[in-house]
């Protein structure tokens, strides 16, 4: 995702930090204000809505909407870190996302997940490519592959989940992964073109709680018969 898209918004943020949970908001050590709990408010990140944590609020101040650092943060691929000693946000995000295309296995993580796509192997017999995936929880709540929710990209062709028959879905993805578990299995992509080279693909993983919070993982994969 391009930060330079979204640095006014998180530089805004960054100016609307609030701690959620109290009506009482401390704008300083010294002044106490009162603020109003936005209950219905909605988020959408292109065009995909996301539902804010049950922990989490936003508040309106003067007009202004304040709205959680963190759970922002994260929705746009960055890290957020309070460090107390020096009562700093600190805000971790590449500045240009270059697309270094790999050969398997390839690995990414996030605060919720780790996720290797280990290989990516052709079946000349049935003519499809299989991706063979990992999936590791590294927090409390369960999670799912959403492996109909795939995106997909191959020289620069978007191909759609819609046309894999639904006999080739892999249903070890029907189930949570708990905390600390991993769970192996495969997607089997779209029919595809002859010789495809390199692949854009993104990953979905949700939440699989009353929230349904979705984090997306994208991978750039050589691609060899």
């Amino acid at each position: 995702m391009n930060y330079k898209k979204y640095k006014h918004l998180i530089m805004g943020m960054i100016m609307g930090l609030i701690l959620a949970g109290s009506m009482n908001v401390y704008a300083d050590e010294l002044k106490k204000v009162t603020a109003t709990l936005m209950n219905n408010i909605k988020f959408e990140l292109n065009g995909e809505e996301k539902t804010l944590p049950k922990d989490q609020n936003i508040l309106k101040y003067k007009d202004k909407i304040y709205v959680p650092l963190k759970f922002v943060g994260e929705e746009l691929n960055a890290e957020v870190m309070w460090e107390e000693a020096s009562n700093t946000i600190k805000i971790n995000k590449e500045l240009v996302k270059s697309k270094a295309y790999k050969n398997t296995p390839v690995e990414m993580s996030n605060s919720q997940v780790n996720l290797e796509i280990e290989d990516c192997i052709y079946n000349e017999e049935d003519d499809e490519w299989r991706l063979y995936i990992k999936l590791e929880n590294k927090q409390e709540d369960p999670v799912k592959l959403e492996q109909l929710e795939t995106k997909i990209k191959i020289d620069n062709k978007k191909y759609s989940m819609e046309d894999v028959k639904y006999y080739k879905i892999d249903e070890n993805w029907f189930h949570d992964v708990k905390e600390d578990e991993i769970l192996s299995g495969y997607i089997v992509l779209p029919k595809i073109h002859e010789n495809p080279e390199k692949m854009d693909i993104t990953l979905v993983v949700v939440e699989n709680d009353e929230n349904q919070r979705k984090s997306e993982l994208e991978f750039y994969v050589k691609l060899q018969k």
